[in-house]
Formats: C-alpha cells, sequence, structure tokens
C-alpha cells in the first residue's frame, strides 16, 4: 500500500510539474503533492540522490524529449463581485510546424552530447539496454505525440513532445504524457533492470518549453485589464535531468526557475469570442443589479458565477526565430544541468 501511494505521488507530481501556473490540490494527498512541488528553495536547480552521479563516466541515453506547450492556462483573481472566484487567461500557439519541433529538438540534443563528452561522459551503445526482456513490452512513442495535464476545471495545459531523430527509440521515463502511464512503467523496470545487470546508467533528460509568461491582471469586471508578453523560457514546471545508476536507484537534477530567452517572436491577438464578451457584460449588469436591489441572495445567485475569462493568441511571426530563441535557451539549459551533473561527479 505505501509503494501505490509512493507511486501516486511521484506520478502526481510529474503532472503538476508541467503547469506554468501550478493550481493547488486538496484533501491530504494533495497536501503532501504541494509539499513537494513547492519545498525546494531559491536555487537554480534543485537535486535528488546526487550519490548516483558520483563517478559516472559513461551512460546510455534512455530518452530526451522536448516538450513544446502550444496552450497555457494562467489563473488571476475573478471578475466583478465575484467573491473570489477565479478567472482565467488562455494562451495557445500558432504558426509554428512539426519541420521547427524537430529542428530544434535535434539542435539542442547535438549540443547536450557535445557538452556531456566535453566532461568525458562516453555514451554508450543502447543495443544491450533494447535488448532488455522488460523493455521489448515497451512501445516507442510517436513525434508530437500530445502531452495533456488536466486541471481542476476541464482546462488543461497542452504541448507536443519531440524525440531526436538519432534516436533509434522514443522513450518515456521523465515525463508522464498520461496518466497513470504503463509506458513509464515499463521502461522504468527495463532501466532498473538494465542498469543493476550491466553497471551501465541510464541518462533521461525532458526540457518543457513554455512561450508566455504568466498572465497577469488588475481591475474586475469589464474593467478588467490583462497583461500578457510572449515569452520563449524553458520552464521549471517539468524540465529535469534523471539518471537510473546501477543500485536502481534515481538521481535527479530539476530546473527550479525559468531560463528565459529574450527576444520578440510573436504578434499577440485577444481571440475571446464576442459572445463571451456581450455574455460577460450582461452577466455583470446582472450583478450589479442584484447587489443594489436584491441584496445578498441576489449576490448569491449572480456573483459567485462571475468569471472573465479571456483568449490569447501568440502567432508566431516568423518560426526561424522562434526555434533559433528556443535553442539557445536550450543550449543555456544545457550549460547549467550538466555542470551540475559535472560537480556531482
Amino acid at each position: 500500500m505505501a509503494s501505490r501511494i509512493h507511486k501516486l505521488l511521484a506520478l502526481a507530481a510529474v503532472a503538476g510539474s508541467l503547469l506554468g501556473t501550478p493550481r493547488a490540490y486538496s484533501g491530504p494527498l494533495g497536501n503532501l503533492i504541494n509539499k513537494q512541488i513547492n519545498s525546494h528553495g531559491d536555487g537554480p536547480i534543485w537535486s535528488e540522490h546526487l550519490e548516483s552521479f558520483k563517478g559516472v563516466n559513461q551512460v546510455v541515453l534512455g530518452q530526451f524529449t522536448v516538450v513544446f506547450l502550444t496552450k497555457t492556462v494562467s489563473y488571476s483573481g475573478g471578475g466583478f463581485f465575484s467573491n473570489n472566484n477565479e478567472s482565467k487567461a488562455i494562451g495557445q500557439l500558432a504558426g509554428v510546424d512539426s519541420s521547427t519541433f524537430q529542428r530544434v529538438t535535434d539542435a539542442i540534443f547535438e549540443d547536450f552530447k557535445a557538452k556531456l563528452a566535453h566532461q568525458g561522459v562516453t555514451v554508450a551503445d543502447p543495443a544491450g539496454y533494447y535488448a532488455n526482456p522488460y523493455y521489448q513490452r515497451v512501445h516507442s512513442e510517436e513525434q508530437g505525440h500530445p502531452v495533456t495535464v488536466p486541471l481542476e476545471d476541464k482546462q488543461s495545459v497542452e504541448g507536443q513532445a519531440w524525440w531526436p531523430t538519432t534516436l533509434a527509440h522514443h522513450d518515456n521515463m521523465a515525463l508522464a504524457l498520461r496518466f497513470m502511464d504503463a509506458g513509464v512503467r515499463d521502461v522504468y523496470t527495463a532501466q532498473y533492470d538494465y542498469a543493476r545487470n550491466a553497471k551501465i546508467p541510464v541518462l533521461n533528460v525532458v526540457y518543457v518549453v513554455d512561450f508566455a509568461e504568466p498572465a497577469k491582471s488588475s481591475g474586475a469586471g469589464i474593467f478588467q485589464s490583462l497583461n500578457v508578453k510572449a515569452e520563449i523560457a524553458i520552464s521549471p514546471r517539468g524540465s529535469q535531468l534523471q539518471l537510473m545508476d546501477t543500485s536502481g536507484k534515481v538521481g535527479k537534477l530539476v530546473i527550479n526557475k525559468p531560463l528565459v530567452e529574450g527576444g520578440s517572436f510573436a504578434e499577440i491577438k485577444n481571440i475571446t469570442s464576442g459572445v463571451q464578451k456581450t455574455a460577460e457584460t450582461a452577466q455583470m449588469l446582472g450583478n450589479i443589479g442584484g447587489a443594489l436591489f436584491g441584496g445578498s441572495h441576489s449576490n448569491h445567485m449572480f456573483g459567485k458565477q462571475m468569471r472573465m475569462d479571456r483568449r490569447i493568441e501568440y502567432s508566431v511571426t516568423d518560426p526561424k526565430v522562434y526555434g533559433d530563441l528556443v535553442v539557445h535557451a536550450g543550449s543555456q539549459t544545457n550549460d547549467l544541468i550538466l555542470g551540475q551533473f559535472g560537480l556531482a561527479r
């Protein structure tokens, strides 16, 4: 039972780590998850089991995945007379095609391998790992695999997962692409068995690329203003390096602060439908009338349901510029995370 709870906590924490603005979980289990997500201090990286990296000079590359977020959700205060109900800004990325995602992933991966080799760490032939009997159960993920993290109000953070073209298999060890994913379990078992028997650690890397700074709002109701900014960043919500060591323990180096890359790459458009805006205005007027003439009962009927939601499109003006900014941010992240890897060795 304790083992099962530990696995649930791990999967939920990974899922929560993908949220640009994390949602609070509730209940006793939720309290444990919140504590785990929010207790890592102010440093650029937090770690677990640093002893797993000591003396490592050879690895098998199990996973290298770049997740490009295509939809984010920012939560803020509620609308007019809202009684603390929340409103949200839903950001959507547009104008980037698969060739750009693949090019960027390949470039960040080649930079990573070169810097890993510079540290004196060799990459072993993965044939033995792929031949592991437990690995035979593993199904390679498809390029551009959808990453969806559901939120509590039927919204979700969404993205696409991409692997380098030079990796023969697209493994999923360090990223929960689906809740309670059997594929994660199978990869974990294969890596655990291989690392212990072959005495070669297995390295897994995930970088999550965000495209917008969390939206900020001020005011209320139809007087509410929204401040948004297009901004490339390697997000701390999911970006990490994991090492399955030869004892079967997993060492982790996790990005704790966003690595922001400056530069203009997108036009920002408010694409909230006219129907929604009209409905919000009508509801706001109803709230005013209820508050002035109907007392607390009317405020209960109208005010608590007041939301001022907005849909924002970040339309990429030049995919090459977008891609180059992400590659540079990824290279900086490689420097940071492999620098810590070298210190831990």
